[in-house]
């Protein structure tokens, strides 16, 4: 059980712990700043969510799940805004070009799937401004090729450096680029049969 990682040529999995007390913690990834620093992405975050209308939403959607009285659901939002915890991604574009992105974790205080769904739902769509690094704005998950966790591109994957990792390898092109993948595409030349 100490290895939490295992790997072969066909599968790769990771052992966790069976009982989750709460949904994913990963929400979305912000992109749009024109900082690195995960310290002012995270005060935009918790600042629009502490926005009256953003927490009155918040309320509203805590509300209908089940918490008894009006003080667990304003104690159930200053939870979910206090847990907001910012990963910063070393991504890439094509040119080798760097542009920040930002994962964004939230522990959900109810383990209520709608609720999570439908909050998940509200805070993607959400603008996250701040005064001089730019505007953030959700951009979308991409599956790591080789883990297929959404936490991180192919490029960042973290388990090539795993000891004993027997899953797939990280080529010489996987550096956290994002670009699409070059090629031709199947269908041939246009107007041609095939």
């Amino acid at each position: 059980m100490n290895q939490r990682i295992w790997s072969s040529a066909d599968i790769t999995f990771e052992a966790l712990p069976f009982h989750c007390p709460h949904p994913p913690e990963l929400l979305f990834c912000l992109s749009g700043f024109t900082t690195s620093d995960a310290n002012i992405v995270r005060k935009a975050v918790v600042d629009t969510w502490s926005l009256d209308e953003n927490r009155h939403h918040i309320d509203d959607m805590f509300s209908m799940c089940g918490f008894e009285d009006d003080e667990l659901v304003y104690k159930a939002t200053r939870d979910l805004i206090n847990s907001v915890r910012i990963e910063t991604l070393d991504f890439k574009v094509t040119g080798g070009l760097s542009v920040p992105r930002f994962n964004v974790f939230a522990t959900s205080p109810t383990n209520d799937a709608k609720t999570w769904t439908e909050l998940r739902g509200f805070l993607h769509i959400l603008e996250y401004p701040t005064n001089l690094d730019g505007c953030g704005i959700a951009a979308a998950l991409y599956a790591c090729q080789l883990c297929h966790s959404l936490a991180h591109p192919r490029g960042l994957c973290p388990f090539p450096q795993t000891p004993q990792w027997n899953g797939p390898k990280m080529s010489a092109r996987g550096t956290g680029n994002m670009s699409r993948p070059t090629g031709r595409s199947r269908g041939g030349r246009p107007g041609r049969n095939n």
